[in-house]
């Protein structure tokens, strides 16, 4: 990541872990052909600036508040009311930390995407309560791999965002400046003291403030191939 990206993203208000999590989303995200944004209303959260765009993807949202032509409403909580096999691309970025029945949401974005589909998404870790409505989880990069294998997913890529013991404290702390040039700055000094300093410090890498990750639903052809050669399919990222 850019210490020129850092800074002009943290001069625009953006917290440390949002920089962190669009650089990686900036590598990480294709949304292609439909496309179903799971917590969002519309594309105007920042990781749409940021992801890559196969062709022109048909955007639908899920929102708690907001229904519209292209928006539904629905409580994540629960079943969606959708056909399965229904879209090419799932989105699921800061939403699994509001929501108390996280087996559900990951089952139900694996039932709705078609074969071959993938998801992406990403949470917070290291990161402050914030309720909206309610805030009740934060997942190790270890458990958020664990509950995408065990429903069902391959491929399953899962990444350390922002990470290092100074860019976690300067996320926590910077914005008690109140400055932006100077909120800026130490974000990029944090960011630099952990790509250089950080390099002596142990266990560095055990601090992160989120995690950003994908999954591909498997083709029924791809599990009969894996079962028949005595491949756990579950194991298959």
């Amino acid at each position: 990541m850019k210490i020129s990206h850092v800074i002009k993203w943290g001069m625009k208000g953006h917290s440390l872990a949002r920089i962190c999590q669009n650089a990686d989303i900036e590598k990480t995200v294709i949304a292609h052909g439909s496309v179903i944004d799971l917590g969002s209303k519309d594309s105007k959260s920042s990781y749409f600036q940021h992801m890559t765009e196969d062709g022109s993807p048909d955007y639908t949202f899920v929102d708690y508040f907001h229904e519209g032509d292209n928006i539904i409403k629905a409580d994540l909580e629960k079943p969606i009311n959708m056909s399965q096999n229904s879209f090419d691309t799932v989105l699921l970025f800061n939403v699994l930390e509001h929501i108390y029945n996280t087996k559900n949401i990951i089952n139900e974005s694996f039932r709705i995407l078609k074969e071959d589909g993938v998801l992406y998404g990403g949470n917070p870790f290291m990161y402050k309560y914030h309720r909206d409505p309610s805030d009740f989880w934060r997942f190790t990069h270890e458990a958020m791999e664990r509950m995408l294998i065990d429903a069902g997913f391959s491929e399953v890529r899962v990444i350390p965002s922002g990470v290092g013991s100074f860019t976690v404290a300067a996320n926590q702390v910077a914005k008690r400046l109140r400055f932006k040039p100077l909120i800026a700055v130490s974000y990029a000094l944090a960011v630099l003291l952990d790509r250089y300093l950080g390099k002596l410090v142990k266990r560095n890498d055990e601090f992160y403030l989120g995690i950003v990750y994908s999954a591909r639903k498997p083709t029924e052809g791809s599990v009969k191939a894996r079962t028949q050669n005595g491949i756990d399919v579950t194991s298959s990222s």
